[in-house]
């Protein structure tokens, strides 16, 4: 499952972030990802999905560096 290689690699990655976090970060990710994904193909205009995409990664990559450098969300 995807959840469960997520968390391990998170755990891998920051070893400070316990196995609980790493779970629920896994869990968050995986929820706001297919929900987004399902935006960006319900996008009719290639410049609004181009934009959906960078938004995503710029959101996934700010809740990751809190997670994975405190530890915490």
């Amino acid at each position: 499952e995807v959840v469960e290689r997520l968390a391990g690699i998170l755990q891998r990655t920051a070893p400070q972030v316990d196995v609980r976090q790493a779970s629920l970060t896994a869990v968050i990710c995986k929820a706001a990802m297919k929900s987004l994904i399902s935006l960006r193909s319900s996008a009719t205009d290639d410049v609004f999905r181009t934009q959906i995409t960078a938004e995503v990664k710029r959101m996934m990559l700010a809740y990751l560096d809190v997670v994975l450098n405190s530890g915490k969300a």
